[in-house]
């Protein structure tokens, strides 16, 4: 939704929390929308120029809490973290 135009927060959020909510064994604990490297919640519109941002979901299975984010590079692309460690991982071996 956010390569296709979204920029308001409440909607990405909403959609997330819908697609939790698909799960029947996982509880919502938050969805946040959050600056990088502040880790503070954006605004309620990102802008026309996406910038860097984190998406971050915490759930509940039973009694266990899982959190999980995901980058948005401004550059265009998400980057999970494991794809960020490979490529430091294979840098480091060459």
């Amino acid at each position: 939704m956010i390569e296709k135009g979204e920029r308001d927060t409440s909607v990405i959020k909403k959609v997330v929390a819908d697609l939790i909510a698909t799960e029947p064994q996982l509880e919502l604990v938050y969805v946040a929308v959050c600056d990088p490297n502040t880790f503070e919640e954006m605004g309620e519109n990102l802008g026309a120029n996406l910038p860097d941002f984190l998406l971050a979901v915490s759930v509940r299975v039973g009694v266990t809490r899982l959190t999980d984010d995901i980058l948005w590079k401004s550059s265009g692309f998400w980057l999970p973290e494991v794809y960020g460690l490979a490529i430091k991982r294979r840098k480091n071996s060459m």
